[in-house]
């Protein structure tokens, strides 16, 4: 059983639901659910990710992949400019960046580390850079901490109700008849 599809009617005057011209079945749902569908997703995208933030990702990811360009060491200090409190030292992080290109574009029999795992290993002799990957590996993309405030909030509340003892129970009981009690 095959179900065709047909495209809504279209009046002159609609009051209920948008009349889209379209000449084909194809085009009237391209317009009416596919587009807007799109455009959708797409604000959800930016509004989820802000564009600075995975810029400064973008910017920190540069130290892991495999080509560096002439301004790598500027881009990448500037993706760390707010996490130059972490660092053993801000000063002396374009040097180690510097070496870090050198020993990548110097000896081509090491395999250039393909996670951040293998380069926080590979970067030993380099504490600013075992710094910034491990700040890679643990900075948050996303910007969703209402919600997870409010997933522990249900879960404090949680666990003070089933924690609660007829001790407490009764103190909270009088407290709550004594302010309801008192003439105002």
């Amino acid at each position: 059983m095959v179900t065709q599809i047909n495209k809504p009617r279209t009046t002159n005057l609609q009051k209920n639901r948008s009349n889209f011209n379209s000449q084909t079945v194809k085009e009237h749902y391209r317009i009416a659910v596919y587009l807007p569908f799109m455009d959708f997703i797409i604000n959800e995208l930016s509004s989820r990710f802000p564009k600075p933030e995975l810029q400064r990702v973008v910017q920190i990811q540069k130290l892991l992949s495999p080509e560096f360009s002439d301004g790598f060491e500027d881009e990448v200090q500037q993706g760390v400019e707010p996490y130059k409190d972490d660092l053993y030292c801000f000063s002396a992080l374009k040097g180690e960046l510097r070496d870090w290109k050198q020993i990548w574009k110097s000896d081509l029999s090491q395999k250039f580390p393909k996670s951040p795992a293998e380069g926080y290993k590979q970067a030993s002799a380099l504490p600013n850079i075992r710094v910034l990957i491990q700040l890679l590996c643990v900075l948050p993309v996303t910007t969703n901490t209402l919600q997870r405030s409010f997933s522990t909030l249900r879960r404090l509340k949680t666990y003070l109700r089933s924690t609660i003892t007829e001790d407490r129970l009764n103190g909270l009981a009088l407290l709550l008849s004594t302010r309801t009690s008192r003439p105002q």
